[in-house]
This record gives C-alpha cells, sequence and structure tokens, in this order.
C-alpha cells in the first residue's frame, strides 16, 4: 500500500489526507490509490461532457472538490471501517455508533462548507456549429480574463 504525504510533489493528495486525519505514516488509514480514486470520483471529469469530434489543443484543467472527496472518504470510513479502526489505531473503546456519527458529521460539514463558499459552475449548450463556435470563444474570453 503507497502512502505518500508530500505537500511540495503532491499538494491534492495531502491536503485530503490531511483533512481526513491520516497524516501518520506508521498508521496509514488510506493507499494513495484510495484517495486518487475519490479525487477522480469527485472532480469535474465526471461532469464536464467533451464536444463530439472536437479535440482542444489544451485540455480542460480538472477541478478536484477536496472538501467533497475527503467527505467521500469519511463516510466510507464510518460505514465500514470505523469500529476496526479506532481499536487499532486508538486502542481505545468506543461506541462504533458513535464513531460513525461523528465521522458522518465531519464529512457533512465538509460538503456543507463547500456548499456555502461561493462557487459556481458554467454550462454551456452546443447545438449547432454557429453555438459551438460561440462556446469556443466564450472560453476563449474567460481563459484571457
Amino acid at each position: 500500500m503507497s502512502w505518500t504525504y508530500d505537500f511540495t510533489n503532491y499538494p491534492d493528495l495531502s491536503g485530503i489526507r490531511l483533512l481526513v486525519f491520516d497524516t501518520d505514516p506508521a498508521e496509514p488509514i488510506f493507499s494513495d490509490a484510495e484517495i486518487n480514486w475519490a479525487m477522480q470520483v469527485e472532480s469535474s471529469g465526471n461532469i464536464i461532457v467533451g464536444l463530439t469530434g472536437y479535440s482542444p489543443a489544451i485540455p480542460v484543467r480538472q477541478i478536484i472538490s477536496h472538501r467533497r472527496a475527503a467527505a467521500l472518504l469519511l463516510r466510507g470510513l464510518g460505514a465500514g471501517r470505523a469500529t476496526q479502526l479506532i481499536l487499532q489505531v486508538l486502542d481505545v473503546k468506543v461506541d462504533a455508533t458513535k464513531a460513525a456519527a461523528s465521522l458522518k458529521s465531519i464529512a457533512d460539514s465538509y460538503i456543507e462548507d463547500e456548499m456555502n463558499a461561493g462557487y459556481f459552475g458554467v454550462a454551456e449548450m452546443v447545438v449547432n456549429q454557429f453555438s459551438m463556435r460561440e462556446r469556443l470563444q466564450n472560453q476563449l474570453y474567460r481563459l484571457v480574463a
């Protein structure tokens, strides 16, 4: 299981690892592959639909929702591995339902923080070659601005 916590070379992965309290290399909770999967699921790559027959010269930068990826991991942890992990890592006796509820509460706060952050998306529909030209022109304006 690979485990990386390096803000210089891997800031996205390390930031999510910080949000899910997985910063101790001696007791890793998630592998790099699991965090990368969560980042992929909660990225703009699952939202943006490419234009048929058009490949941009400069690829569209994927936007990763760090808080939503961390929330996804925490919810999975609360649903599946909370009891065994708490006993294994912290070596304490804790009510599993309270631990899962606590992880869910943290995950919900990450989602709420992101919803209140003021981000918005732009969706432009292309129905013919003229609207495709207009969309590409608008995209160029956004890149320059």
